[in-house]
């Protein structure tokens, strides 16, 4: 989407570079699970847009957030068994 002369990249467009869908990228900003983005303002309103910068650190956080997810899975797990 080009935004005063500058290209931006909106949500749909992030979603899959993120590997996920757009409604999970709104619940994992909800979650504070990956970072709010960067807002711009378009005629009379703020659009959310999503840098390469922005999608590294999703990208990271991401991992992050999958790898506690799986540790507790297996803590989980290895507490029952005991």
């Amino acid at each position: 989407m080009k935004i005063n002369g500058k290209e931006h990249r909106t949500i749909s467009e992030a979603a899959p570079l993120l590997g996920v869908s757009v409604k999970t990228i709104r619940q994992w900003i909800e979650k504070n699970i990956i970072p709010k983005p960067q807002k711009v303002e378009y005629g009379t309103r703020d659009i959310e847009v999503f840098p390469d910068e922005y999608i590294e650190e999703a990208k990271r956080a991401k991992a992050a957030y999958k790898e506690k997810k799986k540790l507790q899975k297996r803590s989980k797990h290895s507490g029952k068994e005991n």
